[in-house]
């Protein structure tokens, strides 16, 4: 696996690797302004199925759904790379997954996502500012 890094002036730059986050900092004792590497353990929230369901991204780095119907997903606590890994699993039937309007879908896939029975999908979101047109989102899932 490799990673790729780059350099944003004066942002905090995340990582995330093997179930590990690796932020980045600027490094105030830098001549040269390099970052210096801080590490912590996301963190797993498991979230209850309703018809809406708040992403909350103050909540966790990865949230956890079991489906037992159809979802539309709502955010709060949005703000500038801020970001979420929603962990899906679809049960009984096939679910559709609706995001809020304005998302940016990258990849083939459009909202309403229909996730097939029995399988699990990862749906990720970043976020650019506080508002829902500004996340950009990528979903995978199980074959």
């Amino acid at each position: 696996q490799s990673t790729t890094m780059h350099n944003f002036v004066n942002k905090t730059l995340c990582v995330i690797t093997l179930g590990m986050r690796i932020t980045y900092v600027p490094n105030p004792n830098a001549a040269d302004g390099r970052s210096a590497a801080s590490t912590s353990t996301p963190t797993l929230v498991t979230l209850t199925y309703a018809a809406t369901v708040d992403i909350d991204f103050d909540a966790g780095d990865y949230q956890v759904l079991v489906l037992t119907g159809d979802v539309i997903l709502t955010f709060s606590n949005l703000g500038e790379g801020k970001g979420v890994t929603l962990m899906l699993t679809a049960s009984g039937a096939e679910r559709d997954i609706t995001l809020p309007a304005g998302v940016v879908l990258y990849g083939s896939t459009t909202s309403p996502i229909a996730l097939a029975s029995g399988k699990e999908a990862a749906l990720s979101f970043a976020a650019k500012s506080t508002t829902d047109a500004s996340v950009r989102a990528a979903y995978n899932a199980q074959a």
